[in-house]
């Protein structure tokens, strides 16, 4: 996620919240108070700051939730490079860029799928991949088997590119 991203989720965080105390306000105020109109919007406000928040807050592209999904996409022909993270680790989000960058690099070669600790797939990567550390990367072959893996820091480019190409390489 770039530092766009992560302003604007902790923008609407704080929105979301200004809300809340805003209407929690206003419904404290007496019925005589001269801002005591302004209670039928309250209502109002609070759920458009709510569906704000849940847009803003959706998963980014490439974001893995769904373990079906996760079975679709490991083994196909493509090799993939698992991002495991959380939304609260700081070299996690320090790394985002460089994954990013190495996405766009190795476009058709590579996938990169970002799978959440948080989501419902954490539970099926770590069965199948076991990771203990966020975040860490996982080179995944064609035939779905790990190849590759890094715990910590921030992705090693010339390291995946290095593996790709011997993956590229082998006979199938």
């Amino acid at each position: 996620m770039s530092a766009l991203g992560v302003w604007l989720r902790g923008a609407v965080g704080f929105g979301v919240v200004a809300v809340f105390v805003a209407a929690w306000w206003l419904d404290a105020r007496p019925a005589t108070h001269p801002w005591a109109h302004l209670r039928r919007f309250t209502l109002l406000a609070q759920i458009a700051s709510l569906l704000g928040a849940v847009w803003a807050l959706r998963p980014g592209p490439g974001t893995l939730d769904d373990p079906s999904a996760f079975d679709a996409a490991i083994g196909h022909g493509t090799p993939v490079l698992l991002d495991i993270y959380s939304q609260d680790c700081g070299p996690c989000l320090l790394a985002r860029p460089a994954v990013d960058a190495l996405e766009q690099e190795t476009r058709g070669r590579l996938r990169v799928l970002r799978v959440d600790t948080a989501s419902p797939a954490a539970a099926l990567v770590q069965a199948r991949y076991g990771f203990r550390v966020t975040p860490t990367y996982v080179l995944v072959d064609a035939a779905g088997r790990e190849v590759w893996r890094k715990r910590g820091g921030g992705p090693d480019r010339d390291a995946i590119v290095a593996r790709l190409a011997t993956l590229s390489a082998a006979p199938r």
